[in-house]
C-alpha cells in the first residue's frame, strides 16, 4: 500500500532554509540601500566610517571553512558548531551558547525519524482539541440566539460559580498537552516496529472493530478511576477537586486537571487500548481524535440538537453537567462514550432518582395500608361522659391507641426501609435543583428530615382526632 511522503528530515534543517532565504533577502536590501553612499566619486558626508555591509550567508560548501575560522575581533563567534548549521554560524552567537545549541542539534539528529502516521498520532489529537474548543468557545462568546436557546441552565441560586479564570485553565491544559506529547513520542519511539514504513492499515471492518473495543476499554478504565477519585477523599481533595473547580462548563475546561490526574486518566487511559490491540498509527489517530472531540463536546455547556455526538450518545453534555455540581457529583461517572457502567453499578443519576421516587410512593402507600389495617383491628370503644366510664372502655384507652399508631408507623418504616444514595465527597448543601433535567437535587438528609416531619404531623393528627384524647367538655 503506498504511503504518504514523510515530513522534512529535520525541523532544524527546515528552519535553517527559511532563515537563509530571509537573510539573503535582507542582505540584498541593505546592499541596495547602502551602495549609493559608497560611490568613490562622492565621499561620505560624515566623518564617521562608512557603514559595513552585512555579509551574505555562507553556502553549504563553505560551512566547514567558516567553522574553522577564528573568532571576530569583537569577541563573539560561532565556533565548534557542526558543519550542518551555517545559520547558527552566520548569526554570530556567543561562545557560551554555541556548545548548547550544537548539542541540541546533534541530539535532534540522533532521534529516529517517524512516519507521517506516527506524527499525526502524536500531534493531531492536540490540534483537534484546540480547534474544536475554540469554535465552541467563540459560539458561546457570540451569544447567538439559535445557540443560546440550547444552553444548559446554570443560573440556579445554590450553584457555585467557577473558581478559576479562563487563562488559568488554558495554562493547565497546555501543560497536560506537553506531557501528553512527550509520553506519546516516547511510546512511538519505544514501541516502533521495524516495518512501520511498510505496515498496511487494518481492513475497514477490523479498523472499526478496534475503535469500538478500544472505546469500551477506555470507558471501563475511566469509570473505575473516576469513581475511585470521588470515593477516596484524599484523592479527591488533592487531585480530582481541581477538575471540579469548574461548575459551569465550557469547552476549554475539558482537560483542566491536575497534571498527575491527566497523565493517569487521559494519557494512560487512552494509550493502553492502542497498545493492547496493536493499532496501526492511523487507527490510533482516529481513536485519539474521536475521544478528544467527544470529551470536549461533553464539556461544551450546550445541548445542541444538531450535534451528532450528543444525539447518538446518551453520555453527552447534559449527562456530564449533572456530575459537576451538587448531589450529582456521586453519579454519572462514565466518560467519554457510553453509560453502561453507570447503569450496571447504580450510579446513573436519572435512573437512581426514578427508583427513589418509586420507593417513596410505595412507602407512602404501604404506610396507609398498614395503618388502615391496624385501625380496623382495634376493638370498638364506647364514648361516655366524664361522670362515668363505660364497661368496655380501657383504663388507658388514649395511651394504648397512641402506642398502636406509633407502632404501626414504625412497622411501616421497617417494611419499607429507605436506602439513601451515597453522599458526595463535598457537602451537598450547595444545591437545591438539578441543572439539566430540573429534578430535585437537594440535600438528602434535609429531604429525609422533611419527610419524617410529615410523618410526625400525620401521627399527631391521628392522635388528636382520637375522642378519648379530646377535652372533657367536648365529649358527648
Amino acid at each position: 500500500m503506498p504511503t504518504l511522503d514523510p515530513f522534512p528530515a529535520g525541523l532544524v534543517s527546515l528552519l535553517t532554509d527559511c532563515m537563509d532565504s530571509l537573510a539573503s533577502l535582507l542582505a540584498r536590501s541593505a546592499s541596495a540601500l547602502c551602495n549609493p553612499l559608497l560611490s568613490p566619486h562622492s565621499p561620505p558626508a560624515f566623518d564617521t566610517p562608512p557603514p559595513v555591509l552585512l555579509p551574505a550567508p555562507p553556502s553549504e560548501d563553505s560551512a566547514a571553512a567558516i567553522s574553522a575560522a577564528p573568532a571576530a575581533a569583537s569577541g563573539v563567534g560561532a565556533t565548534n558548531l557542526p558543519p550542518s548549521a551555517p545559520l547558527l554560524q552566520w548569526l554570530l552567537l556567543p561562545d557560551s551558547l554555541a556548545p548548547l545549541l550544537a548539542a541540541a542539534h546533534s541530539a535532534y539528529n540522533a532521534l529516529p525519524t517517524l512516519e507521517t502516521s506516527e506524527k499525526c498520532m502524536i500531534l493531531l489529537p492536540v490540534a483537534c482539541y484546540w480547534i474544536y474548543s475554540t469554535i465552541l468557545f467563540v459560539l458561546s462568546w457570540l451569544r447567538l440566539t439559535s445557540v443560546e436557546l440550547h444552553r444548559i441552565p446554570t443560573d440556579q441560586k445554590m450553584r457555585p460559580a467557577n473558581r478559576v479564570t479562563v487563562a488559568h485553565v488554558l495554562q493547565r491544559v497546555a501543560v497536560q498537552h506537553a506531557i501528553q506529547i512527550a509520553v506519546a513520542y516516547g511510546l512511538a519511539v519505544g514501541m516502533r516496529e521495524d516495518n512501520m514504513s511498510t505496515r498496511p492499515v487494518e481492513h475497514p471492518l477490523l479498523f472499526v472493530a478496534k475503535i469500538i473495543i478500544a472505546s469500551i476499554m477506555l470507558d471501563t478504565y475511566q469509570y473505575w478511576m473516576h469513581r475511585w477519585m470521588h470515593t477516596n477523599r484524599w484523592l479527591y481533595r488533592n487531585f480530582h477537586s481541581v477538575h471540579h473547580e469548574l461548575t459551569v462548563l465550557y469547552a476549554f475546561g475539558a482537560l483542566y486537571n491536575h497534571p498527575l490526574e491527566g497523565l493517569l486518566m487521559d494519557t494512560v487511559g487512552s494509550g493502553l487500548p492502542t497498545l493492547v490491540l496493536d493499532m496501526h498509527p492511523w487507527t490510533a489517530t482516529a481513536f485519539f481524535c474521536s475521544a478528544t472531540l467527544k470529551t470536549v463536546d461533553d464539556h461544551c455547556g450546550y445541548a445542541l440538537p444538531w450535534d451528532p455526538l450528543q444525539t447518538l450518545f446518551r453520555n453527552n453534555a447534559v449527562y456530564h453537567d449533572i456530575h459537576h455540581w451538587g448531589k450529582g457529583r456521586m453519579y454519572n461517572f462514565s466518560q467519554p462514550f457510553f453509560t453502561f457502567w453507570d447503569v450496571w453499578m447504580g450510579t446513573d443519576y436519572e435512573i437512581a432518582m426514578q427508583k427513589q421516587a418509586a420507593a417513596k410512593a410505595q412507602r407512602s402507600g404501604a404506610n396507609e395500608e398498614v395503618f388502615s389495617a391496624a385501625v380496623a383491628a382495634e376493638p370498638p370503644m364506647t364514648i361516655v361522659t366524664p361522670s362515668r366510664r363505660g364497661p368496655s372502655e380501657p383504663a388507658d384507652g388514649g395511651v394504648a391507641r397512641r402506642r398502636v399508631v406509633s407502632k404501626t408507623l414504625q412497622v411501616a418504616d421497617d417494611i419499607n426501609p429507605v436506602n439513601a444514595p451515597p453522599s458526595p465527597t463535598l457537602s451537598c448543601s450547595d444545591c437545591s435543583n438539578d441543572s439539566a433535567i430540573g429534578s430535585s437535587c437537594g440535600d438528602w438528609e434535609a429531604e429525609r428530615a422533611a419527610e419524617k416531619a410529615c410523618d410526625d404531623r400525620n401521627a399527631s393528627h391521628i392522635v388528636e382526632s382520637d375522642p378519648w384524647q379530646l377535652p372533657a367538655a367536648t365529649r358527648t
